[in-house]
């Protein structure tokens, strides 16, 4: 598995795939610098039930896991948590949109290299998709940001059943791009759960770190 360090060009990923064109990425973590927001938010809604957990804590609880897991997880530790599920994804989507718009307007959202990332990747004819584990009303709002016209297809907790670590969202990708291979397709992931669901496609992995060393 490669591990990329700081946002590539086009022609480095090709240079390590020259006989690859299609190319699936995951969303926060990788394509925006957003899993702080996702943390941050999860522990606004557990201290609105009077639960007083570290950041580190929520950090290596939650990161990476769709917002249903990262509820049922809540539930499993604390029985007597009030909130339902449509309470507790309509809280956190309303608060992750604040943030995510916050976070563009200081342009700290969309890295201006992975912009000119999927542009050029375009531009030389790859086949990009969007596969995240987030609600689609957060992936709808990432694609105005990226452009829509960026990518062939995306995918939200909305289109299959199973989530990241399963890699039930990457086989329905690869079936929406008519692969019968999956070694025909490249993915770049950042969290432990998407790089797990990621290597048990079948895929070409990589693991994202660049986030971790911008400045």
């Amino acid at each position: 598995m490669k591990v990329w360090n700081s946002i590539p060009s086009e022609v480095e990923i090709r240079k390590n795939y020259p006989e690859h064109s299609i190319c699936v990425f995951d969303m926060d973590g990788t394509l925006i610098d957003s899993e702080p927001a996702h943390i941050l938010s999860l522990q606004k809604i557990l201290k609105k039930e009077g639960i007083d957990w570290e950041i580190e804590k929520v950090f290596n609880e939650f990161t990476g896991k769709a917002d249903e897991n990262c509820f049922k997880k809540i539930l499993e530790i604390y029985p007597e948590f009030s909130m339902n599920l449509q309470g507790f994804l309509d809280y956190k989507n309303l608060d992750l949109l604040n943030s995510f718009e916050q976070l563009h307007s200081r342009s700290e959202l969309i890295n201006k290299n992975i912009h000119s990332l999927l542009e050029e990747m375009c531009r030389k004819k790859w086949r990009l998709a969007l596969v995240t584990a987030s609600e689609d009303i957060l992936l709808q709002k990432i694609l105005d940001l990226l452009g829509r016209e960026l990518f062939e297809f995306s995918l939200s907790t909305k289109d299959t059943i199973l989530q990241k670590p399963n890699p039930a969202p990457y086989l329905l990708a690869f079936k929406k791009f008519k692969v019968s291979n999956p070694e025909d397709v490249i993915i770049f992931e950042d969290s432990p759960t998407g790089l797990q669901a990621a290597k048990s496609s079948g895929a070409i992995v990589n693991k994202v770190e660049w986030f971790e060393n911008l400045d």
